[in-house]
């Protein structure tokens, strides 16, 4: 996916700027597990405001989404396609607890059954990790 439709939307020169600056410390294309951290600690910080980032910090994140996704396709070689097998994997790769998934997939007990493999991933829960985490919704929707 092109990066450029994304810059053509921010509003502000000076809240581009801001984003390029940002961005300037993330090497793109995403070169090591350095920089893939770096983009990923960056995604997080702003995934973890929610609704209260800006229009230009939303265009970022989406921009970092795009360049962690690349870069995970290139480089992470990832166990078999099973939703509850990936997100576990996703769990220890970036350090995350099942506390962590409360706000994607619901409370501690519906992590549990879906964690489990007690209870499917609904369709909320699936847009919820694909948002979040930036899993692949082929690898959530099980076929």
């Amino acid at each position: 996916m092109a990066l450029a439709p994304h810059l053509a939307e921010f509003h502000s020169l000076s809240k581009l700027e801001e984003t390029v600056r940002t961005l300037a410390t993330i090497p793109i294309p995403l070169k090591s597990e350095k920089d893939f951290g770096a983009a990923l600690e960056r995604y997080s910080l702003l995934a973890r405001k929610g609704s209260r980032i800006s229009k230009e910090e939303a265009k970022e994140r989406e921009i970092l989404k795009i360049i962690i996704g690349q870069f995970n396709e290139e480089f992470h070689h990832l166990p078999s396609p099973d939703p509850v097998d990936y997100l576990s994997h996703v769990m220890k790769r970036r350090g995350l607890s099942r506390k962590d998934l409360e706000p994607m997939l619901g409370s501690r007990s519906r992590v549990s059954e879906v964690l489990n493999r007690k209870r499917s991933l609904s369709l909320q829960q699936i847009r919820n990790l694909y948002r979040s985490l930036n899993i692949p919704l082929e690898v959530l929707v099980e076929a």
